[in-house]
């Protein structure tokens, strides 16, 4: 068990913390695949800040909007992995969707 996750044969167990069943088991990264992962977001990091403010805004609208779509889905994962009352995971899952309106200030601030 590591800070209370149990790793079993080099996999994590994801477990419903209200019922204790086993959502599933994700392979633990290695040392050569953490570094490889942080020099891929290195570089997408430099190409990110290479991309004008309109297209960053466009692209981040989209992802919110596919967010929104999939509230109610992502609400149960997080009541699942969680333990979190559904109705507060809906609401932390429309909180990370719904920005929209600050993405639009900072469309029409850069005009």
């Amino acid at each position: 068990m590591v800070q209370g996750v149990v790793v079993d044969d080099g996999f994590i167990v994801d477990r419903n913390p209200a019922t204790g069943d086993i959502l599933g088991r994700i392979p633990v990264t290695s040392q050569c695949e953490l570094e490889t992962i942080i020099s891929n977001a290195n570089e997408a990091k430099q190409a990110w800040a290479g991309t004008l403010l309109e297209r960053r805004i466009k692209l981040l609208f989209e992802a919110c909007q596919k967010l929104s779509a999939c509230v109610d889905d992502l609400a149960t994962k997080i009541t699942e992995e969680m333990g979190k009352p559904i109705q507060e995971a809906k609401t932390e899952a429309l909180g990370a969707a719904d920005k929209g309106s600050f993405l639009e200030l900072m469309k029409n601030s850069n005009d």
